[in-house]
């Protein structure tokens, strides 16, 4: 473990020219009290992070097929490995937690499996063959391009991201939208249908640019952002409401495990402009893959830039029920906005931009650490409020 440092963490900036919120949220202050160093953790590539209520750290990491378990004093062990038998993987895409139990996905083998809290394999079952509905048995039959669990609920249910396919009929709960992304379903482990929970789109027409046989997606649009894949059985949606005007904001909703909307509420931000310099970048990284395609090059004069940042850039489900958006400001460094679980603002955290927060609860933080080489650790926070 290395020497605690206190890391001071600042007020979220002022909001101002845009109305500020009633009273600003209380800053925490966040004492590092365990590092975890890139050559002890050892990732290929991290993938998600869990804690459970012992407070051992779960990582997934997808490149070498593994997970790793550390102790809360930092002991490293791992379980699980390359293969497709039983407490194997082909492609570890997401994993989460059901109590102490860790639970992951393989879409290589359409297969979800659990390892018990002693990390040892428990069970596993397939993804649903077909989405079924026996409450509507006359309704035609989802058609879809593809399916991928990515929450698993305490009671063995499954939630869905589903591509739905643009051809034949479709039950009354789709919509002719739903074929441009993706939606997001409560069913259980057979496929039975249980309700509509979101939606989780891919990028948004305004958020693409066509030049000639290619696609781009403009990295700085502000499209709706998710936390589909997350692993939690509540559903975060922010999308942005007004990002020119002097009362911009975004909205953010929040669908709890049960179907019920737990947060539907505006909050007020300071918009980020982007710089021409951002855009220069992504203009030569787009012409540099079609540099050979003179008349696809030529179309890029009539790009629509956009004129801000999406105004939030990650999203936390607290394990205490709060929600942590990390807001975008103009200071460097991440800036979450801590809300209690019904929406209400309660206290804001800075981080450095090489700390990206993936756990947290009020009193807690956990996050993946970047050092100078581009190696990757583990640090774990504890949080007190600022005076």
């Amino acid at each position: 473990m290395s020497t605690p440092a206190r890391i001071a963490l600042s007020v979220v900036v002022a909001l101002a020219p845009i109305a500020a919120r009633a009273q600003a949220p209380r800053p925490f202050t966040a004492t590092r009290d365990l590092t975890i160093a890139p050559d002890v953790a050892d990732f290929a590539r991290p993938g998600d992070m869990m804690v459970t209520r012992a407070g051992e750290v779960i990582v997934t990491d997808p490149d070498d097929k593994t997970i790793r378990a550390f102790s809360p004093t930092g002991v490293l062990t791992r379980f699980g490995h390359t293969g497709e038998g039983p407490g194997e993987f082909r492609n570890l895409r997401l994993a989460g937690l059901i109590g102490d139990s860790v639970w992951t996905s393989d879409p290589a083998l359409d297969r979800v499996t659990i390892f018990s809290p002693d990390h040892k394999f428990a069970r596993s079952f397939s993804y649903p063959g077909q989405i079924t509905n026996p409450a509507a048995p006359r309704e035609p039959r989802l058609i879809y391009e593809f399916l991928s669990p990515d929450a698993l609920y305490p009671d063995g249910t499954l939630r869905l991201v589903v591509a739905v396919s643009a051809k034949g009929p479709k039950p009354s709960w789709v919509t002719a939208d739903d074929t441009l992304g993706a939606i997001v379903i409560h069913t259980g482990h057979d496929g039975v249908f249980k309700a509509r929970v979101g939606v989780s789109r891919n990028t948004p027409p305004d958020c693409q640019f066509l030049a000639g046989n290619w696609t781009f997606n403009l990295r700085s649009c502000a499209g709706p952002l998710t936390n589909a894949y997350s692993g939690t059985p509540e559903f975060v949606v922010v999308s942005a409401q007004n990002l020119l005007g002097p009362n911009s904001s975004y909205h953010v909703t929040l669908t709890d495990g049960d179907g019920v909307q737990r947060i539907s509420r505006d909050y007020p931000i300071a918009p980020v402009a982007v710089p021409k310099s951002a855009r220069d970048s992504e203009l030569t990284r787009m012409e540099d893959r079609v540099k050979h395609d003179p008349a696809a090059v030529a179309k890029f004069a009539n790009i629509k830039w956009p004129v801000t940042y999406p105004p939030v850039r990650a999203i936390v489900v607290g394990r205490d029920g709060t929600l942590w958006l990390d807001e975008r400001h103009a200071a460097p460094g991440h800036h979450w906005l801590v809300l209690d679980r019904v929406g209400n603002p309660i206290g804001a955290l800075a981080l450095p931009e090489n700390v990206a927060l993936r756990v947290a609860e009020l009193g807690a933080a956990w996050g993946l650490e970047t050092d100078a080489d581009g190696l990757v650790g583990v640090a774990r926070y504890r949080l007190s409020r600022g005076r």
